[in-house]
């Protein structure tokens, strides 16, 4: 029995079955290959620049929300300064017109004195 045994080839186990096994060609679509990794990096590319785009727009959005409250603040300013602007001119006029009136009663005033 025991030529037997000898002739018999082994059986195959687990460790000598991987052993036998192929690795896959780079060109294959599996997990591990170089033409998946290229095309999740590109997918995952994609997917950046989706994401940057959609931040662009939403930063747009809001810096011309902010840009719009800025000029609603200055034509609020402006129109403040025009009505303060005014009253100051309405004081000026005033002022103006008290100081030619003086001048006219001091006029008279030394014309009378002096004679």
């Amino acid at each position: 029995m025991s030529e037997q045994k000898k002739k018999q080839p082994p059986k195959p186990t687990a460790k000598s079955h991987a052993a036998k096994i192929k690795p896959k060609p780079a060109t294959s679509t599996g997990s591990g290959s170089v033409r998946s990794r290229v095309l999740f990096y590109r997918k995952t590319a994609a997917q950046f620049n989706v994401a940057a785009t959609e931040m662009i727009q939403k930063s747009i959005l809001a810096m011309q929300a902010g840009v719009r409250d800025m000029l609603s603040g200055i034509n609020e300013q402006r129109k403040k300064n025009a009505e303060g602007a005014a009253v100051f001119q309405c004081g000026v006029d005033e002022m103006v017109a008290n100081i030619a009136a003086m001048r006219v009663a001091n006029q008279a005033y030394i014309k009378q004195f002096i004679g």
